[in-house]
């Protein structure tokens, strides 16, 4: 038998209650005297298991017995032989011997730790029977307990017989817990969370809140209310509320909880919280305890018509509150000596009170005691403020009743259990009903002390003053240095207040009247709390002295930084490594989806991004399905994106839902769509994207990206291929998207069209670069892009130029059908500066510099090219490591418009140098022009070249702006060369429209360059300078260089190369002295030329050759009219290419192809004619004169795939013994056009 002595035990019961720290005044049901017993009864413990609980070896569970006097210390239902106990069908009994537990109430099972194999214990009875008196105490639990996630792991009950055996004696009430989960990202959890009310007779116990009046719980921004079923606790005073979520992110944000008895109760307990509950946020807890801030009383109006004064304040905003004021004072324990001398000060919306001085005898002890003030016209009372000198001993007060009986207005301010805090003052907010509760807050004030002449004690005081309310005049008093104020040091103060909102200014000051006495105060720095977002900086860096400065000694400071923080506790272990293995859980919607479908999911995070990752696309709806996935070392990830195909006509699946969580680190992230995948006929592929919600980190936002797609309006630019366009940002791309409907045009890309197309997708940042492809395959099948241009959305008037000026065709460039297209530039459409503006020529220009590759002392160059000419080199020499943009004002002169600057880095012997200019911004003066250059990445990535220069067109609204080129350099060493050339080597090329100024020939690399016979290619990016005229070259002093020629071209794969011969040497040979002169040439161009415009086919892309099946579609016009054409005469096609042609080859019978509309058709050629020229069409000779209206023709290569088409829109006309032969040209991508005669 076990003998199990009382928690605590004496006479003086009525402050030692177990679990309550309220004395017996403050307790409904409690009574004046307490009669012991002073033995110990003997008890029969009945454990009733029910049949369905899950069997387990060794279970440990606990019990503690709570009586009218004290309660038992918990002991273990364990049976001295060691049978087996609580098996699923039995009823156990054990003995156990109390002391003056007295009268039992309630009783409370807990199941001890490491029982997390236990499945789950049904609990089903509990009986008590003393066998002494045979009274019997029944308590019916009937719930399970259980160690696993979720589960409930202790219970507490209430007896519902006694030992009088009357049912009923201590009857269970109900509770509503109201829950609100703030308004912060990523708030939200699923976790399980659980809560413990405390009151003036104990707690409820730990209580699993799992039944919400919301169909989702704990939602960001909701409130969620549940139902306890325990004891009357009495005079709530805190909550205990925590979750079993484990990991940064699985946490939750709790705004305040809210108590009240019953659905119909007339007070609201209210515990705010305004604090996170997870493990990798602020403090890092997952559990707090929140102390009662007030009780709003909830008016009722037909019992406030029978009393005399209303149960809340409800006080009209523009009522003066004036004249005299009754205050009683109820004390903690009358019989324990508290605060005696205290001040009180009310806070109004209209003014603040003088203070009212307290001063009590610390003789006259009681219950509570009343007094009056008068505390002037204050408006609508917000809070009340008590401050004291001392704080040797505690306040010893539970409540303030504040009632003004002329205005039948109460107050009533709990102060207990804050007033042990062991503060000099206590903020007491007014709470209202249906009004937010207020917060209280902490602030952690830092003052910077500059200097200080005196060593006295300094008196010293601050206000805060915020958008909501104001603080009051608070003297700082506990320093976290022995000694406060000292020259050079920094005092950190925690002042506990209610929430001031936003703040605005400070004042502080002193009450040292003499000179030499003040202080030299730096600047003051304040953040709510030790873990807030945010911190404010006010400077002063003056005197508070009557002989210094302004000879003040109080001073309003404004806030003159404001920055966020990021506060965390530091963690005691080393942080886990992310790892890229995630669980991911997707809850479906109860709609049903269609089957046949294809899902992907691709992330993104900090490191890059995962390819699209096949997922099978389950279908049952409602169900809740599990993943295992590998997204590698992406970094933090920010965004998922799910893409669904189908072919199936109105496919679509329906996530309610998604979890994630982190297999390594336990990080948590939880998603909500809100939209579906849905596939269609005519766009077959389906997007949804979702941010990564983390906690008080802005998510990206969705965005609805307008894309206009120009098509050149040169022959053959249009294409009927798919086309898929992705963009992409600094927060990752879109995916590649499908472009199939077309906001402007019917049928999509055709020659010189523009198609705008809507692109959904989360926020991408600051755009870095487009990539289109197609899947046209077959040289003639291509695309020939001129540029991109993309809004953020309708109203956006700032376009996003991305220049291609390419053809995406297998026959030409690099025969690739997908390209990626850097950001030119953007320009403001709604900026738009008269052109014939007088200019004086100084602009105003402010560079963005990246400070980690741009360094003091480094000396850079600016020339602008105007219509009338260029401006001379301008040098900024105070560019340097920072992050702020360098402004300054530079004069180019009368050049006219500018259309294009230049930046030159002069340390060219720089081998480690990383272009550093980000951006440069140019603004005239005089005109407003306003010119922004992107320099932060080069147009041309692939280039291998040091770039020491670079230069950008301007962008101005409405006008087009200059290409910029790559141009292709092939150097030609001559075959007398014996050494490598080591000067550096300049080119500058000249054309009708400017020069690229002088350009190193540098490689990246080790590349020796200049050799004998040698061809090196180099790459120039330049604004187009025209038709290529002058090359100009200079050699540094050194050895001799045997250039033999100079071939450029546009870019590399120009249909037009431009040749510049020499075959001399530049620089001493033969004897010459002439090695330490600068050599400088200038050519002029030797011949035009023709040049590759594509790269080798590779073994996988068939040749284009005319041998082989074509299919013919031919479209007649409407002019036609087919009835009173008839005829016997056969339509004939020539192929004419550079090595011959065919033999004419019938079509079929005129009166076959020659129909209405589109008509197709299949012939042979038995001969390669070469690169195809032209193609002949006529008629076989006829009796009659045959004739055909053809629209537009079509031909393409069933194996090589090579098509070409031609639009006619003209009359075939034979005659008898005439042909009729009609010619159509045939435009290959890239070749020089040749026109119709």
């Amino acid at each position: 038998m076990l003998r199990l002595v009382p928690f605590t035990v004496g006479v003086d019961m009525e402050s030692q209650r177990p679990h309550s720290p309220f004395p017996a005044h403050l307790m409904r049901n409690a009574t004046d005297t307490i009669e012991l017993c002073g033995e110990a009864d003997e008890f029969n413990v009945y454990v009733k298991t029910a049949s369905d609980s899950f069997p387990v070896l060794n279970p440990v569970a606990y019990m503690t017995v709570y009586g009218e006097n004290s309660s038992s210390e918990e002991f273990q239902l364990i049976l001295d032989d060691n049978q087996p106990i609580l098996m699923p069908g039995t009823e156990d009994l054990f003995e156990v011997e109390l002391l003056d537990v007295h009268l039992v109430e309630k009783i409370r099972i807990r199941l001890g730790d490491g029982q997390e194999n236990w499945g789950g214990w049904h609990l089903e009875e509990v009986q008590l029977k003393n066998k002494g008196t045979g009274g019997a105490y029944r308590f019916p639990f009937n719930l399970w307990l259980s160690s696993t996630e979720g589960g409930n792991t202790e219970a507490t009950i209430n007896a519902v017989t006694s030992e009088t055996g009357v049912d009923g004696n201590l009857p269970g009430v109900r509770y509503q817990v109201a829950i609100t989960t703030g308004d912060r990202w990523g708030a939200e959890t699923d976790a399980d969370m659980y809560i413990t009310l405390y009151g003036a007779n104990g707690d409820s116990g730990q209580q699993w809140l799992k039944v919400s009046d919301n169909e989702e719980k704990f939602l960001r921004n909701q409130i969620d209310t549940f139902t306890i079923t325990c004891q009357p606790l009495e005079n709530l005073y805190k909550v205990v509320i925590g979750h079993n979520g484990i990991g940064h992110g699985a946490g939750v944000f709790i705004d305040k909880v809210i108590v009240s008895l019953g659905s119909f109760a007339l007070q609201e307990y209210i515990f705010p919280c305004g604090h996170w509950l997870d493990d990798g946020q602020e403090d890092r807890k997952t559990e707090r305890e929140l102390l009662l801030l007030g009780i709003c009383e909830i008016r009722d109006e037909e019992m406030e018509s029978e009393l005399e004064m209303p149960m809340s304040p409800v006080v009209d905003s523009d009522t003066q509150q004036a004249g005299e004021w009754m205050f009683t004072v109820k004390t903690l324990f009358p019989d324990k000596v508290g605060t005696r001398d205290f001040t009180i000060i009310a806070h109004g919306l209209s003014a603040v009170s003088t203070p009212v001085v307290i001063q009590l005898d610390p003789d006259d002890l009681g219950p509570e005691y009343e007094f009056k003030a008068d505390m002037g016209n204050l408006g609508d009372i917000q809070k009340i403020v008590l401050e004291r000198d001392s704080t040797d001993i505690d306040w010893n007060l539970h409540s303030i009743v504040m009632a003004d009986n002329g205005k039948r207005c109460e107050y009533k301010f709990i102060l207990y259990p804050r007033s042990d805090n062991g503060n000099h003052y206590l903020d007491l907010p007014v709470i209202r009903q249906l009004a937010d509760p207020p917060f209280l807050t902490t602030y952690i004030l830092e003052v910077n002390t500059l200097d200080r002449e005196c060593e006295d004690d300094l008196p010293m005081y601050i206000n805060l003053c915020g958008e909501v309310s104001e603080m009051g005049r608070r003297w700082l008093h506990r320093s976290d240095h022995e000694k406060k104020f000292i020259k050079g040091q920094v005092d950190r103060f925690e002042l506990e207040t209610v929430s001031l909102g936003p703040l605005r200014k400070c004042i502080v000051g002193h009450k040292n009247e003499n000179e030499g006495e003040g202080i030299q105060l730096g600047k003051i720095v304040l953040r709510e709390g030790p873990f807030g977002p945010y911190q404010v900086t006010f400077f002063c860096e003056q005197w508070l002295d009557i002989g210094r400065d302004d000879r003040l000694i109080e001073k309003e400071l404004k806030p003159t930084v404001e920055e966020m923080l990021t506060m965390v506790e530091p963690l005691v272990d080393e942080p886990k490594k992310v790892d890229g293995d995630w669980n991911i859980w997707l809850k479906l919607d109860e709609k049903q989806g269609c089957k046949d479908v294809r899902l992907f999911i691709t992330a993104y995070g900090a490191n890059g991004n995962t390819a699209d990752l096949p997922m099978n696309p389950l279908m049952l709806h409602g169900a809740t399905y599990q993943y295992l996935l590998s997204f590698g070392d992406i970094g933090d990830l920010f965004k998922l994106r799910f893409t669904l195909m189908s072919n199936n006509e109105d496919a679509a699946w329906f996530i309610n839902k998604i979890k994630l969580k982190n297999v390594t680190t336990q990080e948590e992230l939880l998603m909500y769509p809100v939209d579906s995948l849905k596939c269609t006929t005519l766009c077959p592929v389906s997007y949804l994207e979702m941010p990564s919600i983390k906690p008080d980190v802005i998510p990206l936002q969705a965005f609805e990206y307008i894309v206009q797609v120009f098509t050149g309006d040169i022959e053959s630019a249009g294409t009927s291929s798919n086309v898929w366009l992705m963009l992409h940002g600094e927060y990752g791309d879109t995916g590649m998207r499908l472009l199939k409907q077309s906001n402007t045009n019917i049928v999509p890309f055709r020659k010189g069209q523009v198609d705008e197309f809507f692109i959904n997708s989360l926020d991408l940042g600051k755009l870095d670069h487009v990539t289109l492809k197609h899947d046209g395959k077959g040289r003639g099948a291509g695309w020939y892009i001129q540029k991109v241009v993309v809004k953020y959305a309708l109203n956006d008037t700032v376009e996003r130029i991305f220049p291609v000026y390419r053809w995406l065709d297998e026959g030409i460039s690099d025969r690739k059908l997908e390209i990626k297209c850097p950001l030119l530039g953007d320009v403001d459409t709604s900026e738009i500066v008269d052109a014939m503006a007088d200019s004086d020529g100084v602009w105003q220009c402010t560079i963005v510099t990246d400070p980690k590759g741009c360094h003091i002392g480094d000396r850079w160059n600016i020339e602008a090219y105007g219509e009338q000419e260029i401006s001379s080199v301008i040098t900024l020499d105070h560019l340097g490591e920072t992050d702020l943009p360098t402004q300054c004002q530079l004069t180019f002169g009368n050049i006219g418009r500018i259309y294009k600057i230049r930046m030159t880095y002069e340390n060219e012997d720089d081998m480690h140098f990383k272009w550093p200019i980000r951006n440069v911004k140019l603004q005239d003066v005089s005109t407003m022009d306003l010119l922004n250059f992107d320099f932060s990445h080069s147009l041309h990535p692939d280039n291998n070249n040091m770039e020491f220069c670079r230069e950008l067109p301007a962008i101005r609204a409405g006008e087009e702006p200059r290409r910029v080129m790559n141009y292709w350099v092939c150097v030609h060493t001559g075959n007398h060369q014996e050494t490598p050339v080591d000067p550096n080597v300049y080119v500058t090329l000249c054309g009708a429209h400017g020069d690229t100024g002088q350009r190193l020939l540098c490689r990246i690399g080790h590349h020796v360059i200049f050799q004998r016979n040698q061809m090196d290619i180099f790459a120039i990016e330049a604004v187009d300078i025209g038709e290529i005229e002058v090359l100009k070259i200079r050699k540094n002093p050194g050895g001799p260089w045997h250039l033999k020629e100079i071939i450029l071209k546009e870019d590399q794969y120009s249909p037009i190369e431009y040749l510049f011969h020499l075959d001399d040497w530049l620089g001493g040979h033969d004897g010459e002295d002439r090695w330490a002169e600068v050599v400088d040439v200038e050519l002029h161009r030797t011949a035009i030329r023709p040049g590759d415009i594509a790269t080798p086919a590779t073994d996988d892309l068939k040749l284009f050759s005319t041998e082989g099946e074509w299919e013919v579609s031919t479209v007649t016009s409407p002019e036609h009219n087919v009835v009173g054409n008839m005829t016997d005469a056969q339509v004939l096609l020539v192929f004419v290419g550079d090595k011959g042609e065919t033999a004419p080859i019938s079509l079929g019978l005129h009166q076959a192809v020659v129909q209405l509309g589109e008509s197709q058709s299949k012939i042979f050629v038995n001969k390669d004619v070469g690169e195809l020229q032209k193609l002949r069409i006529g008629f076989t000779e006829s009796s009659t004169s045959p004739c055909w209206c053809l629209q537009s023709i079509k031909l393409q290569h069933l194996e090589n795939k090579a098509q070409f088409a031609y639009t006619l829109n003209g009359w075939l006309k034979g005659y008898p013994r005439n042909p009729g032969w009609r010619e159509i040209p045939v435009y290959w991508p890239g070749t020089i056009q040749h026109g119709v005669l």
